[in-house]
């Protein structure tokens, strides 16, 4: 038998509609909606004797047109909320996801150009598993019939990020992106894996004062000598690209990022081409320097 990995709450349902033991319509919906609200009474008592005045427990389900229900956006977030959390595998499992898809934000393109939060970004990929899940397993799904009507509106009205938000309230990562992606990937890395190239013995020979690193595609495409390129080497062509970088930066010392052009001859005639500088935090928060093509980040 497939154990389902979302909580009992469908199987009951699925348990309670199968067969000929179908519920009355009006016992489905109090699954779904609760109490049905009380009667009033023409004389303006209601059923309890309190002059439509709401009493008790049940006067809550007055307040469901209202869309809040015990601190959620209505009845029935709480209901899958509350079945994900108090079933244990269900719990284990979605915690476990939601550890998931934060570690994968550190990844994320609209996290790390600032657009989403880190943990806005995880609600919105663990909201989406979260109903797809359920509605995976949704009964009564190839059934044309009142009750599966209703069953959809009610998991229509799920909030799934407000579920997902609640799950990732227990995960403490810190919210700031560069942070994560340091420790998941440090610059002290990228160099010893080839991907940036340490050029700060040279930098500073040049005046610089902060490490300096070329990324690969800097350093394949301007510094490499090409086969054919007579008279030149790497020292001499990194050297150019120092030089004017420095001169980039006088014109321009009011921002951390600076664009600059210089003549590169890769095929026996120099060609102009740009990069651009970045000047931002290193593996100990200290300066650091990077230099890039323009289409890199």
């Amino acid at each position: 038998m497939k154990t389902s990995l979302i909580s009992p709450f469908v199987p009951r349902l699925a348990s309670k509609t199968a067969g000929f033991s179908v519920p009355s319509p009006a016992g489905l919906e109090r699954v779904m909606k609760g109490p049905p609200e009380r009667k009033t009474f023409s004389g303006g008592m209601d059923n309890r004797g309190s002059g439509g005045k709401d009493v008790g427990p049940t006067s809550t389900w007055r307040n469901m047109n209202e869309k809040k229900y015990n601190g959620w956006t209505n009845y029935e977030t709480w209901a899958v909320g509350l079945w994900i959390d108090n079933e244990q595998g269900s719990y284990n499992y979605w915690r476990e996801q939601a550890e998931q898809c934060y570690t994968d934000t550190a990844k994320n393109a609209s996290v790390f150009e600032g657009m989403w939060s880190r943990r806005s970004a995880a609600a919105s990929t663990l909201g989406d598993q979260i109903k797809e899940a359920f509605e995976e397993e949704r009964p009564l799904a190839d059934q044309a019939n009142i009750y599966s009507d209703l069953l959809t509106a009610a998991l229509g009205e799920v909030d799934w990020r407000e579920i997902a938000f609640q799950i990732l309230a227990d995960i403490t990562e810190p919210e700031d992106p560069s942070v994560q992606i340091i420790s998941g990937y440090s610059r002290a890395q990228a160099i010893e894996d080839g991907v940036l190239i340490d050029i700060s013995k040279t930098a500073k020979e040049a005046g610089f004062k902060y490490p300096m690193v070329l990324t690969s595609a800097v350093w394949g495409k301007y510094v490499i000598v090409p086969e054919g390129a007579e008279g030149q080497d790497e020292q001499g062509r990194l050297w150019d690209i120092l030089n004017m970088l420095r001169f980039a930066i006088r014109n321009d010392e009011s921002t951390n990022e600076v664009s600059f052009s210089l003549y590169v001859n890769n095929s026996g005639k120099p060609e102009s081409v740009y990069l651009k500088s970045i000047c931002g935090p290193g593996d100990d928060a200290e300066p650091v320097i990077t230099i890039m093509l323009p289409t890199e980040d």
